[in-house]
């Protein structure tokens, strides 16, 4: 009897087997599992591509209209007139766009119960949240600085009709178009943000449509 319970109580403390390398967690499996995961989901491409249309589309049709106006404009509005700011106005449409998309990659895993198998396969937390802030800080950029660059050039094409272009070499223009794709992305990763802390798709979309 005795023996036995001695052999019992060993077999229970002994330390468990490591895992085998391939089904150890890491950060580049981590971040290659949020990769597949913001692909699979079904609003991300529709997602970029409202943002992207709609940064580029709202870019030219402001310069546009704004080059066909330019011969009755006032004194006034001439003098206030930034053709930068016209062609990249439309970053008000794609920031709402990219937040929202942020909130939803993580408020989406939590509405469908998916954050579960998610927590079981990476059991710690904050792996994760890099993860996704990274994965998404980068899409963000991107999407932003092309939309950015794209809205720009093709906005001052339009003003060029009325020669009141400008060009990144221009004191400022470059850095302000350039901003353009950084706020996107701080945009973005505050979205990724307040769905990890709210963990509600409405509630966490009113709070970044407040801030």
């Amino acid at each position: 009897m005795t023996t036995t319970l001695s052999t019992t109580s060993g077999a229970t403390s002994s330390p468990a087997a490591p895992l085998p390398d391939d089904l150890k967690v890491t950060g580049v499996r981590v971040l290659r599992s949020e990769w597949l995961k913001f692909r699979s989901l079904r609003s991300s491409p529709l997602a970029v591509v409202v943002a992207v249309v709609g940064m580029i589309a709202l870019g030219w049709v402001f310069s546009a209209a704004d080059a066909s106006r330019w011969p009755v404009m006032r004194p006034q509005a001439r003098l206030r007139f930034d053709p930068t700011d016209v062609s990249i106005r439309g970053y008000v449409l794609a920031q709402l766009v990219i937040g929202v998309l942020g909130v939803l990659v993580v408020s989406g895993e939590y509405g469908t119960g998916m954050i579960r198998a998610t927590f079981s396969a990476a059991p710690t937390r904050l792996p994760v949240l890099w993860a996704k802030l990274a994965i998404f800080a980068v899409v963000s950029f991107v999407v932003g600085t092309v939309s950015s660059f794209a809205a720009f050039l093709g906005g001052q094409a339009f003003l060029s009709s009325q020669h009141i272009e400008t060009t990144l070499s221009a004191p400022g223009v470059f850095r302000a178009v350039f901003g353009v794709g950084l706020y996107l992305t701080v945009a973005g990763m505050l979205g990724v943000a307040l769905g990890w802390l709210i963990r509600h798709t409405a509630g966490a979309i009113a709070t970044l449509f407040g801030l």
